[in-house]
């Protein structure tokens, strides 16, 4: 009877041990994949939530971004919305900045959404004087989540745009 249990109890830890080593190797290959995808992000001069890039008036940084299920049966095409949190910084030495006059864009394929600043989830005073900074939820109402989106901030007189990576969102299946 001893031999039994001893057998069963060896029997037991060997298989709990392939277990565990079956879930080792699956979370490596997660953070391979996410790591592969971010080192693609850098080498395609994409930025990732948390990175900043500076033009000749402001440093912009996109902090995170979620997605919530708003579902509007007035309309079916914004089911959903995308929410960037982001700061801008007024760098210039002179002159005032307002958030209202940049663009914000959310692309995915084939499609470009554009961002808004509800007066609900952002300060009332959009205007920046110069060293100051302000931190806001744009937001984009989708028909679906999509795997990937691109975000941009845009202005009239920078001369490039840098997008940030925007993955992982909830899918609300």
């Amino acid at each position: 009877m001893k031999k039994i249990l001893i057998t069963l109890i060896i029997m037991s830890i060997c298989l709990l041990s392939a277990c565990r080593q079956e879930d080792i190797s699956s979370e490596k290959n997660n953070k391979e994949d996410e790591t592969e995808e971010n080192s693609n992000a850098i080498q395609s001069n994409v930025l990732l939530p948390g990175e900043a890039y500076k033009d000749k008036d402001k440093i912009v940084t996109m902090h995170t971004a979620y997605s919530e299920m708003i579902g509007s049966s007035d309309d079916p095409d914004n089911n959903f919305s995308i929410s960037a949190i982001i700061t801008v910084e007024n760098v210039s030495s002179e002159t005032p900045l307002n958030v209202t006059t940049l663009s914000y864009r959310l692309n995915e394929e084939d499609n470009t959404y554009q961002g808004e600043i509800l007066s609900d989830k952002n300060p009332s005073d959009t205007n920046l004087a110069p060293s100051d900074k302000i931190t806001l939820n744009i937001t984009f109402k989708v028909p679906l989540i999509q795997d990937k989106y691109m975000f941009e901030v845009d202005s009239f007189d920078s001369p490039s745009v840098t997008p940030w990576l925007i993955n992982d969102l909830d899918k609300f299946n």
